[in-house]
């Protein structure tokens, strides 16, 4: 399935492993830390989300590799998010009676 002839050459065989012994334990002890969070505050049905967490950080490295490319490519390009969308101002500014 995967040819690691190519990564071989520059690794060594023990490096690969724990490499991936690293990669598989520290992912599984974060999904158990997030794990023990939602049952200690008794959110169960938040504990997809505790498992889902890798996807979650594959999500972090593609939001950082696009951000690298856009300061590369388009440096002063601000892609902005758009916050107080909603129908409901749930804050009024005060006029300048009540001041």
């Amino acid at each position: 399935m995967f040819d690691l002839t190519s990564i071989r050459s520059f690794f060594p065989d023990w490096v690969l492993f724990m490499s991936i012994i690293n990669l598989m334990v520290g992912n599984i002890l974060m999904i158990y830390v997030n794990m023990m969070a939602v049952f200690k505050r008794r959110y169960y049905e938040l504990i997809l989300f505790a498992i889902a967490n890798p996807i979650y950080w594959l999500l972090h490295s593609w939001a950082a590799y696009k951000g690298l490319y856009q300061l590369i490519v388009k440096p002063f390009y601000w892609e902005k998010t758009n916050h107080g969308l909603s129908k409901v101002n749930s804050h009024s500014s005060p006029t300048t009676d009540e001041v």
